[in-house]
């Protein structure tokens, strides 16, 4: 009588110390991925806030040497900015907007600066509402996660307040108004001014605006 030999059972699976092993491999490369994704996506909405604020200042610029008319007057165009958490109305900017007006003959100057006038502004902005002293042509709002954290003057100076970027035709350079907070007056002697944007990862970008009409983003 012939012995068949025995048939080895070659159904043998994973362990549970190699299961561990391979699900620790593969938490590991994806918290890897998933923490690289969100610092790029980070940088890359942080980039793109510094870069529109950029243009829109630029934009400013060129409405203002291009003489684009508003009615019947043809103002000077710039851009509002506001850290004054003490003063955040409608339409006055803030960490999560600035505002892009026309400077208006009967708006206030204080100490013969032109300067966006929130008193009049109405419910909406727009071109067709630049009337009765209103100023206002857009309210851009920061849809990001990223704020307007502050504002420094000639590169080292940063206190709270508003900051008007004005250029009036047909000179390119802006005039600058800044108001600390609770002043009245415009701060003199101001050769650069510059924004400073950040994100919640707390990176930083800055956008430096020079009296020469030069527009920096690093």
């Amino acid at each position: 009588m012939k012995i068949l030999p025995k048939i080895k059972n070659k159904n043998s699976g994973f362990t549970l110390i190699e299961m561990a092993v391979v699900l620790g491999i593969f938490l590991l490369i994806s918290g890897l991925i998933i923490f690289n994704y969100s610092d790029f996506h980070s940088n890359v909405s942080l980039e793109n806030l510094a870069q529109d604020v950029a243009l829109n200042i630029r934009r400013a610029q060129s409405y203002a040497t291009g003489s684009k008319g508003a009615g019947s007057e043809f103002p000077g165009y710039g851009i509002h900015f506001n850290t004054d958490s003490n003063f955040v109305t409608q339409h006055s900017g803030g960490p999560k907007s600035f505002i892009f007006f026309a400077d208006l003959a009967s708006s206030p100057v204080p100490s013969g600066y032109p300067i966006y006038d929130e008193s009049n502004v109405r419910k909406e902005c727009g071109y067709d509402n630049l009337i009765g002293g209103n100023e206002c042509i857009e309210d851009i709002t920061i849809n990001s996660t990223d704020i307007i954290n502050e504002i420094c003057l000639n590169g080292s100076s940063c206190v709270p307040g508003t900051l008007d970027i004005v250029f009036t035709r047909p000179d390119p350079d802006p005039t600058f108004c800044f108001l600390p907070t609770g002043s009245s007056m415009c701060a003199g002697s101001v050769s650069s001014a510059s924004i400073h944007l950040i994100s919640v990862t707390g990176k930083e970008k800055v956008i430096t605006v020079w009296n020469t009409g030069q527009i920096n983003t690093e």
